[in-house]
C-alpha cells in the first residue's frame, strides 16, 4: 500500500485551526526598548512581543503566534 504523505503539521501556537486568536488584530500604543508591549485584547491586558522585521512602531498589529501567555505580533 502506498502511504499518503502529509506535510508537517504547523505548531499549535501558530495554527489558526487550533488557536482562533492567530490573525486577529490588536493596537499597540507604545513599544518598550526591548521590543515588548502591553496590549488590550479580549477585555484583558496581554504581554506582547514584536516578532516582525525591523524596529516596531505603534499602531495596528496582527497576532502571529502565542508563546505561553505572550502574544507575538507582526505588522
Amino acid at each position: 500500500l502506498k502511504r499518503l504523505r502529509r506535510p508537517p503539521a504547523a505548531a499549535a501556537s501558530t495554527d489558526r485551526n487550533v488557536n482562533l486568536d492567530i490573525g486577529e488584530r490588536v493596537h499597540v500604543t507604545e513599544w518598550q526598548p526591548d521590543g515588548s508591549a502591553t496590549v488590550s485584547y479580549r477585555g484583558a491586558q496581554w504581554s506582547a512581543r514584536y516578532a516582525g522585521d525591523g524596529v516596531p512602531s505603534p499602531g495596528a498589529h496582527v497576532i502571529r503566534a502565542i508563546d505561553g501567555s505572550r502574544l507575538l505580533l507582526v505588522r
